[in-house]
């Protein structure tokens, strides 16, 4: 569509009901070429609503006691609202502001304790249950798995009752400015409107620039914040790339692979925050015994007996086993990593660039790696 060069005009939605916006979560869920090549300020408030429409849902199974991953849903779909108002910050109302961004992201931050914990236990129950432990990995990980679930119950209870009022006032503001503000669409410097698919496609290489930046940062196993860095850009490139997946030739698969990288950074995450957790206990523990050998000493109890058989010494080889077996697992992962994306994921990011031209035929794909040059990685910020 051509209108004259510098001209504008207002797009205002009538108010929704609640129905209403329940109803637009499928628009969020199952994009159609309609929405490709509408102005992107129409079809990006569409999918707002969509994605805030199913974050009410999840919120609202919250106090479901059947769904034991009604949290982790809530944060998915608050994490994908999130990053799309972020990613189109431009073409949205600007009473969709940085405020509601910055709230959303505190309510996820208030999360982040019980969701390490349940992930953390997980994996430890899953090591638990092997019939090949030996009897220090075994005490070692009830030791572990005791403290984690008294933390988790403790954020928990808390949790339930929280979020759905500090996630009201927020859904109150966003819908409000998704349903009834005004906002003029803006044209570019050729006098036409910049459809949602040619933005997307901009967003897409962008953030797959960035992705291999940050990937190109992360050089060994204890590198945690680049591979932490290298986890949001995934996370980034993928949520931009979701809503167009089934309209384009190798979206699904795009999009897949993006679930496995983020899967594997995230997995070597939860055992990095485990292993920092054990060593905390550890050294805890190894303070413990000392003391108790302090006090031995000056009573003169200090035996070879007294010294071998103190509960904290036991413990202590415990808490070092698991460490131990945290540690090759974090190994393994890193392998894995350096196996599937350190060193060969060109096929990967020329499939992007492919997916942009679908999206944009007139766009000039520059090679991910030359877009990414004079970046900085650690400009990603936390969603």
């Amino acid at each position: 569509m051509r209108v004259p060069a510098g001209s504008s005009f207002s797009l205002q939605t009538r108010r929704h009901k609640r129905h209403k916006l329940r109803r637009s979560r499928a628009i969020a869920m199952k994009s159609t070429r309609k929405h490709l090549h509408q102005p992107v300020e129409l079809t990006s408030r569409q999918f707002a609503m969509g994605l805030l429409a199913n974050a009410v849902k999840e919120c609202d199974g919250l106090s479901a006691p059947e769904n034991p991953d009604a949290l982790h849903d809530f944060r998915v779909s608050v994490r994908r609202l999130r990053t799309f108002l972020k990613s189109y910050q431009a073409y949205l109302p600007k009473a969709v502001c940085k405020r509601s961004r910055k709230q959303l992201r505190a309510l996820m931050s208030a999360t982040n304790t019980w969701r390490d914990s349940q992930v953390q236990v997980a994996w430890l129950e899953q090591q638990f249950s092997r019939k090949n432990l030996g009897r220090l990995q075994r005490q070692g990980l009830a030791v572990v798995i005791r403290k984690l679930q008294e933390q988790q119950a403790d954020a928990a209870e808390d949790l339930v009752s929280a979020i759905p009022e500090d996630f009201g006032k927020i859904r109150d503001r966003l819908e409000k400015a998704l349903t009834t503000a005004k906002q003029a669409i803006q044209l570019n410097s050729a006098g036409e409107l910049e459809s949602f698919a040619s933005v997307t496609a901009r967003m897409l290489q962008q953030y797959a620039a960035k992705l291999r930046a940050a990937l190109d940062q992360v050089q060994s196993i204890d590198g945690r914040s680049e591979a932490h860095r290298a986890r949001l850009a995934a996370k980034h490139v993928r949520y931009v790339l979701e809503p167009v997946r089934s309209l384009v030739a190798g979206g699904g698969s795009a999009v897949n692979k993006l679930k496995n990288l983020q899967d594997l950074l995230g997995n070597l995450r939860d055992l990095q925050n485990l292993e920092l957790m054990v060593r905390s206990i550890l050294k805890r523990t190894a303070v413990a015994w000392s003391e108790r050998l302090a006090d031995l000493s000056a009573s003169n109890g200090a035996t070879p007996t007294t010294v071998r058989k103190a509960p904290e010494l036991d413990e202590c080889r415990a808490l070092a086993a698991v460490l131990q077996k945290v540690r090759r697992r974090e190994h393994r992962l890193f392998a894995s990593l350096e196996q599937q994306w350190l060193g060969g994921a060109q096929p990967f990011f020329d499939r992007i660039d492919g997916i942009t031209l679908q999206l944009d035929p007139a766009r000039q794909v520059e090679p991910s790696r030359n877009e990414a040059l004079g970046r900085d990685p650690a400009a990603l910020s936390e969603v």
